[in-house]
């Protein structure tokens, strides 16, 4: 099975997020509005970062052979 179809995460999901809230910060200049905004497309963003390391741990861990066993105590991306 490829490892791409069996992660429980969408990457791209996480860069439509971010599109959508730089889209909606254009369309006002509320400062009340605009900040919340801009927090949550920096939290798209490291989400996206963190989930593209997680991705990269374990197509190589895929790629040296190793099963990979997602229990919460042996999870590569368990300490991110």
């Amino acid at each position: 099975m490829r490892l791409q179809k069996c992660c429980p995460f969408d990457m791209a999901a996480e860069q439509k997020a971010r599109a959508t809230y730089e889209h909606l910060m254009v369309l006002t200049d509320d400062p009340a509005i605009i900040n919340p905004l801009r927090f949550l497309r920096e939290r798209e963003i490291v989400h996206f970062q963190r989930f593209g390391e997680c991705l990269n741990i374990l197509q190589s861990s895929m790629t040296a052979g190793r099963t990979l066993n997602m229990s919460p105590a042996s999870n590569p991306c368990a300490d991110m």
